[in-house]
């Protein structure tokens, strides 16, 4: 519970308390350390745990963990081999994400739109990410009328600041002030909430 409570320090004394307390630490154990290093940018704590859990039973979210730590690091050829890994094993709305941002990074737009998408399908309406991410998308490609719709389509899921911001960007984008200045000032307030 400490992971989810963002007590990440003391988390990751704990799991590594498991693990020297057990002479055959389950791979869950080492799943949870590397998640915990990867939430905190400790990329390469985060890849070094990530595959001592692999290397006791592979599992998609072990993988998927190791395609965010290795986009950390900006090694997206190898962020995008653990993503492919994890969707190959279990098709999760957070590894097409992660695919779908690494396709970006690499300047393969439609491959990313594709996987983004897909998250979305796959999200389930759960909390607007994939929509969010989607919405950046189309911002950086300068589409910032299909940038508004998807950032919309995120804050109807959940009213989040990230997609605030993304909408008040883009109404800038189009000129048109007086909205964009109401979604940033949401999003400013929202973000003091988070």
């Amino acid at each position: 519970t400490l992971e989810y409570t963002n007590q990440f320090d003391e988390a990751i004394e704990a799991y590594k308390r498991s693990i020297g307390a057990i002479e055959n630490a389950p791979r869950c154990v080492y799943y949870h350390l590397g998640s915990v290093y990867c939430k905190t940018n400790r990329h390469f704590e985060a890849i070094e745990e990530l595959k001592k859990s692999n290397k006791i039973k592979e599992n998609y979210r072990a993988y998927r963990e190791l395609g965010w730590a290795f986009f950390g690091l900006k090694d997206y050829l190898a962020s995008k081999a653990a993503f492919k890994k994890s969707i190959q094993m279990r098709k999760h709305w957070s590894a097409y994400r992660g695919l779908g941002n690494v396709m970006f990074k690499l300047g393969k737009y439609a491959k990313a739109k594709k996987a983004i998408q897909k998250s979305a399908k796959l999200e389930l309406a759960k909390n607007g990410v994939s929509y969010c991410n989607l919405g950046w998308l189309f911002f950086d490609l300068h589409d910032y009328k299909s940038a508004i719709e998807e950032f919309r389509n995120s804050i109807n899921i959940n009213q989040n600041p990230e997609a605030y911001r993304g909408l008040g960007s883009s109404l800038l984008k189009l000129n048109n002030f007086t909205n964009a200045k109401e979604a940033l000032e949401e999003s400013l307030s929202l973000s003091q909430h988070w």
